[in-house]
């Protein structure tokens, strides 16, 4: 039911406190392994709070709750060894390496509501037309308020916030203020209005500046991929790219892989791309090779020539006409002392 709940393109995460088990569903991470002896039930010391085996944090996020809702996993490995003893929490390499391989995004995570809707406010005020948390239902605590200002309040907090942000009172509060012969109503009028304009104003701008923030740096749409632009003027290759991207359903798809520390496989999805690691070579001078070395450095006269391929050719053609020479030098002294037996003859 999980897994079939995170199939969406909305920001989906589940944390669950289970008894641990061997194999866990495809992307469903064990965040930390909680042994038997921790108070898990209660916050009391007493025997029934603590767990009586191990149990499994486990985590099961789609890639856009990772993208828009970032985890400080140093944070967080911290938090959990403050909250119980080492020896009673312990951290799975694999998840661990998971997280350290990839590139922690700036943003902060979405703050949970301080006045959520589904909690009603202890101490409501009687008139709460201003307020969006407020209930619009007619309030009881009228007291002795006189029927008459008691039905006009009522009405008044049924006036819509939103124009209650734009500086625009009801009229029931101009009634009132009138049939109870406020003075100076007209000049409390203006005050309240100037001061729920401008407050609705701040509201807004801060609003735009987070919705603004949230297209530009976070939305999961606009987000690209370290590897998307490596097939420039393809665009096959990048359709197929975009096609596994959006199939891709690793929780850390949003991440930059920047080292390969878990030793999972790439796939075709650039997400799961790490640069090669390069061995860097220490660059060293010369002469501190000269200096540590302790053979005798012979001179270039001394040195013995190493011969190529090449020159064994060259010095083979070199030897035949040797042999060449040598024959002509004894043809020619064997012409010479012929002659010269000849005129002895003579």
């Amino acid at each position: 039911m999980l897994a079939e709940s995170l199939a969406t393109s909305l920001p989906t995460r589940f944390v669950c406190l289970v008894p641990r088990q061997e194999l866990l569903p495809s992307h469903f991470l064990e965040l930390a392994v909680l042994h038997a002896g921790l108070p898990l039930f209660g916050f009391h010391g007493d025997e029934r709070c603590l767990s009586n085996c191990s149990m499994s944090l486990i985590l099961a996020a789609n890639k856009e709750s990772l993208q828009v809702d970032p985890i400080n996993w140093e944070r967080f490995v911290n938090r959990l060894h403050e909250w119980g003893s080492s020896d009673l929490i312990s951290i799975p390499e694999l998840t661990d390496t998971l997280f350290r391989e990839r590139v922690s995004l700036l943003h902060s995570p979405r703050p949970l509501s301080k006045h959520p809707e589904s909690v009603v406010l202890n101490s409501t005020p009687l008139i709460n037309f201003y307020d969006a948390f407020a209930p619009t239902e007619r309030s009881q605590n009228v007291g002795s308020i006189p029927p008459r200002a008691a039905e006009l309040i009522a009405q008044m907090n049924r006036h819509p916030r939103f124009l209650s942000l734009l500086g625009i009172l009801p009229n029931q509060f101009r009634t009132l203020l009138k049939e109870s012969n406020h003075e100076n109503r007209e000049e409390a009028i203006l005050d309240l209005s100037r001061t729920l304009f401008f407050a609705g104003f701040r509201i807004w701008n801060r609003r735009q500046k987070l919705a603004s923030r949230f297209w530009k740096d976070i939305a999961p749409e606009n987000r690209n991929v370290i590897g998307l632009n490596s097939n420039k003027g393809k665009k096959k290759n990048k359709d197929n790219t975009a096609h596994q991207m959006t199939k891709c359903k690793n929780p850390f798809h949003f991440l930059r892989r920047y080292r390969n520390l878990s030793n999972k496989r790439e796939t075709r999805c650039p997400c799961s791309k790490a640069p090669k690691e390069t061995k860097d070579m220490p660059n060293h001078r010369i002469t501190r090779f000269l200096c540590m070395t302790t053979m005798p450095i012979k001179s270039p006269s001394e040195s013995t020539f190493i011969q190529s391929r090449t020159d064994k050719i060259r010095a083979q053609h070199d030897r035949g006409k040797k042999r060449k020479g040598s024959k002509l030098q004894r043809l020619e002294q064997s012409k010479k002392k012929s002659v010269d037996n000849k005129s002895q003859i003579t």
